[in-house]
């Protein structure tokens, strides 16, 4: 693969995920778990993510545009410190487990569909950008169906709000 395309996709990639970094707060959590369809019953706050997750991911960004700059023997070290920063960034999600099962009412992780929250996250982060970063080609994606952006009700049993769930197929 040539090297330009290497980094092109790299550039795009930490602009996709960039928006994570700016989850710092249990209201900035909250909004973005609703956008993604979860909805806790009175509309109670989810507990905050990690707070090394913001600097995870600017670290990510920062070690991504590293990577393209540096000279081809500097490459592989940078490499590793992007997988290494990909393995915290993962890690730092499985705390959000405990969080759901201590803090959510039993029957949510059942009822949730929360099993869904990767494939929600990834499709909605990629929908973002594209739309925002490249808005003509992603208005085009969903004329064909790639992109797709679905209004769902409010359903409390499965403890969501009325959101759109974005997809990318």
């Amino acid at each position: 693969m040539p090297a330009n395309l290497v980094n092109d996709s790299l550039r795009e990639l930490s602009l996709a995920i960039q928006p994570l970094s700016r989850i710092d707060s249990a209201s900035k959590t909250t909004d973005l778990l609703r956008k993604l369809g979860y909805e806790l019953p009175g509309s109670q706050p989810f507990a905050q993510l990690p707070v090394a997750l913001p600097q995870r991911v600017i670290t990510l960004v920062q070690h991504l545009n590293e990577l393209f700059s540096v000279p081809d023997e500097e490459k592989i070290g940078k490499a590793v410190a992007v997988g290494g920063d990909v393995k915290a960034i993962i890690e730092q999600f499985e705390p959000l487990i405990e969080v759901f099962r201590s803090g959510a009412p039993g029957n949510f992780l059942a009822n949730s569909h929360i099993a869904e929250l990767p494939r929600r996250l990834l499709d909605f982060l990629v929908s973002e950008y594209a739309e925002t970063v490249h808005s003509g080609p992603h208005s085009f994606m969903l004329l064909l169906g790639i992109f797709d952006e679905i209004d769902l009700p409010a359903d409390a049993a499965r403890f969501q709000p009325a959101f759109t769930l974005n997809k990318v197929w």
